[in-house]
């Protein structure tokens, strides 16, 4: 154990992203913001699949925001490999689980920076994709689009 390393008191891993990325104090006086107070925040839906907008005060306060998508249609793989291959960089975070067309297996996808891991889940049987993705200056709708065209017809 190291004996310089900085312990953290948190309730249910609610831990400032500032102090664990050592980005500096900049970010302190944000954390009194109410929640759901992004005006970026829209709600509107009018399609076959669903984007879930998580209103978590640690990580609006921090000036990063998620972007969920669900849907009951497989992607194609291929085009979700293009996504990767287009991702923002503003992406940092993103995890789910994903259904590919032409296959009957559910696959655990988790991705941090630029590395991903897609595995096997050998458990269920796939019925829907969930993914949620976390960073930056993210354009929910951009990303929503992206995904959507990975989807099979």
């Amino acid at each position: 154990m190291n004996p310089d390393a900085h312990i953290l008191l948190c309730r249910e891993a609610q831990v400032p992203l500032p102090l664990i990325f050592d980005m500096g104090k900049s970010f302190a006086h944000s954390y009194s913001q109410k929640e759901g107070s992004n005006p970026n925040h829209t709600h509107e839906h009018t399609h076959d699949h669903e984007h879930e907008h998580h209103h978590s005060d640690h990580l609006a306060n921090d000036g990063f925001i998620s972007v969920g998508f669900q849907s009951q249609h497989p992607f194609r793989l291929e085009a979700f490999q293009q996504f990767l291959n287009e991702l923002p960089h503003q992406v940092f975070r993103a995890k789910g689980l994903l259904w590919f067309a032409d296959n009957d297996q559910r696959y655990i996808f988790q991705l941090s920076g630029r590395r991903f891991n897609l595995d096997v889940d050998p458990k269920v049987r796939p019925d829907s994709i969930q993914m949620v993705l976390i960073g930056r200056e993210l354009d929910p709708a951009q990303i929503q689009a992206m995904l959507s065209a990975c989807l099979a017809a």
